[in-house]
């Protein structure tokens, strides 16, 4: 009997389409529900009878969905599948000091945490130091040595051991991935290959890890009997710690509003054109292009009369606004240019009052992408 516990999920970007990947990596599902699927077409034919005499497999394809923890490695095979993709090499992840009462030879203020952490070498103006902690909440670091004096704010702070992996949407989804199902208990497992990702929600809610729901399509499945997919693969296990959804900063319009947050969510649908059969005699897609792209965001929030009545005038006045997400374990998400859709306050109980939000990240011609994704590592070749 086969059973969820004993399951796993493997990954793997292919060199092309038709040729199945051979170095997979394994995520962390909490649930895989891609499967081999088919499609019928029925005769039509008069025959004399109510009932129909002919039937015939008429589609092959494999479709399904993963919900996933994430740690930072996760990210960028996904959003390579997801299209998005980086455009230039990293470089090293750089913040700077800000204006702090705090600032010290041995701590300081910067603007940004979440490419620091501990034992990090990093450069301020002239001098160098390596970093004893980092309180992402207050966004103090402290230092294992003092520095020869205390910092300025705008001084430049460059760490020395991590990168800035920035992607943006591409044009189109140049990617292919083949995809396993493994069932250790039953010593079988499911293989897809020629997939794409169709959607990719990012979801970051309350006392819960963070999680991904992906969407795939893909073009051929296949089962396997009697092996494990490492004695046909070469599975590089994701180790990272898992990352957790609280660990987040909210900023909009640079105003950090992390403190009244419940939950957030962001959608990126690719609208794959998952009908393109053809006249072929495998009965298989011929292909899974994209079309018509599109990136919503969602948050709720404790009732607060200035965030509301801010997002309220932008929603009636069509003025655009701008959100990132931070998260300490590395990633950053912004979104340059967002349509305010809906902002309520439902009063409808005894209770508190809440917000919600919803917008659309629309295309922004100055940064070419209408959200943009910075993964920090230690990686620093482009991915």
């Amino acid at each position: 009997m086969g059973t969820g516990r004993n399951a796993r999920m493997m990954v793997g970007i292919q060199e092309e389409k038709g040729q199945e990947a051979q170095e997979l990596k394994r995520y962390m599902p909490r649930s895989i529900t891609m499967e081999t699927q088919t499609e019928s077409a029925e005769s039509e034919a008069l025959t004399g009878n109510r009932f129909v005499e002919d039937e015939m497999t008429s589609a092959i394809y494999c479709d399904g969905d993963s919900n996933l923890e994430v740690n930072i490695e996760s990210f960028p095979d996904l959003l390579k599948l997801a299209g998005f993709e980086e455009n230039s090499e990293p470089n090293n992840f750089q913040t700077e000091v800000v204006e702090s009462e705090d600032n010290t030879e041995n701590t300081i203020k910067v603007e940004a945490t979440y490419g620091l952490k501990a034992g990090d070498s990093i450069d301020i103006d002239i001098d160098t130091a390596t970093i004893d902690s980092v309180d992402h909440e207050t966004k103090l670091v402290k230092l294992d040595e003092p520095l020869e004096e205390a910092p300025s704010a705008g001084d430049a702070v460059v760490n020395n051991d991590r990168y800035a992996h920035v992607f943006k949407t591409a044009l189109t989804i140049d990617y292919w991935a083949t995809l396993i199902r493994d069932m250790r208990d039953e010593d079988m497992y499911s293989i897809f290959k020629d997939c794409k990702i169709n959607s990719l929600n990012l979801n970051a809610t309350s006392q819960a890890y963070l999680t991904l729901d992906v969407t795939w399509n893909g073009i051929k499945g296949d089962e396997v009997e009697d092996q494990a997919p490492e004695d046909d693969y070469t599975v590089d296990n994701l180790t990272g710690p898992k990352m957790v959804a609280t660990d987040i900063d909210l900023l909009i319009d640079e105003e950090d509003a992390t403190d009244i947050v419940d939950d957030f969510t962001t959608a990126v649908n690719n609208n794959l054109d998952t009908e393109d059969f053809g006249l072929n005699r495998t009965k298989q897609r011929r292909t899974l292009d994209v079309e018509e792209g599109e990136i919503n965001l969602d948050f709720t929030a404790q009732f607060d009369r200035q965030m509301y009545l801010d997002l309220k005038e932008k929603e009636k006045e069509n003025i655009y606004t701008e959100v990132e997400a931070q998260f300490d374990e590395g990633l950053a998400i912004e979104y340059p240019r967002v349509k305010v859709n809906s902002v309520e306050a439902p009063v409808d109980g005894p209770g508190k009052v809440t917000t919600s939000f919803n917008g659309n990240a629309l295309f922004d011609q100055t940064e070419e992408t209408p959200m943009i994704v910075t993964v920090v590592d230690e990686n620093d070749q482009k991915y």
